[in-house]
């Protein structure tokens, strides 16, 4: 298990928040979602055997919004 954290943009409330938990807990392998509005932060927990971070960075590109991955 791996966890990821990815700075968000282009997300303006609550209901940009739940449309990319809901796609990214449907990503094959992405155990764990957690987003904060305000910070626009999320914490990401997945399996690497499932899935990578290009795949996540995707999945929040195709929800409409931006991913930068943190270090």
């Amino acid at each position: 298990m791996k966890t990821i954290k990815v700075k968000i943009s282009g997300m303006h409330c609550a209901s940009c928040a739940k449309v990319i938990t809901m796609d990214l807990e449907d990503l094959n392998g992405v155990e764990k979602v957690e987003i904060d509005e305000a910070t626009k932060l999320a914490e990401i927990s997945y399996d690497e055997n499932k899935t990578n971070e290009e795949k996540i960075l995707e999945t929040i590109k195709n929800s409409g919004y931006e991913g930068q991955l943190l270090p």
